[in-house]
């Protein structure tokens, strides 16, 4: 025979069950690796993140891969901005009747600067709330097959109520 038989039975003694508190720090730590692998792949390779995805991190979890988000966009940009080079004060000309009023004063780097630089993604919205109210695809179809039905249906009802005008016209 096999050499099994003579081991325990596995349902002699119960499995032994970590506690909560342990089985949800490895679901989060988990979960902190899935965010931070797919936040390295949204930045180098462009990719996205599916609804599924989303949805199996939770709320906690998907906000947390925005947060990330946001932070490594801003450290990208960070990076491609450099710093502008120090400006040069040019020398104030001397103004010469009418004009004495009237000097040149240089601008600084910071004052010719639009403001604050925004970040090329909005992630301020939360996603699954934009994808909550949107229809399936079964839905809109049927919509828009009810639409098209109801302005053939006015569109012949217009006809037979002008057909006694343009039957002569027609057999003309």
């Amino acid at each position: 025979m096999s050499k099994h038989s003579d081991r325990k039975e596995p349902a002699d003694k119960p499995a032994p069950i970590p506690p909560m508190s342990k089985i949800e720090a490895d679901r989060q730590r988990e979960v902190g690796a899935q965010v931070r692998a797919a936040v390295r792949k949204v930045l180098t390779k462009g990719g996205s993140v599916s609804a599924t995805q989303l949805a199996k991190w939770g709320p906690d979890g998907t906000e947390f891969f925005f947060r990330v988000l946001r932070k490594g966009i801003a450290k990208q940009m960070s990076k491609t901005s450099a710093p502008a080079p120090p400006v040069t004060p040019t020398k104030p000309v001397k103004a010469s009747g009418a004009n004495a009023k009237t000097k040149r004063v240089p601008k600084r780097a910071d004052e010719s600067k639009a403001g604050p630089a925004a970040l090329p993604v909005s992630t301020d919205r939360d996603w699954t709330d934009q994808q909550r109210n949107r229809w399936s695809t079964r839905t809109r179809a049927v919509m828009h097959g009810l639409i098209v039905a109801v302005m053939l249906f006015v569109g012949a009802a217009v006809f037979t109520r002008l057909w006694g005008a343009l039957a002569p016209l027609i057999l003309q």
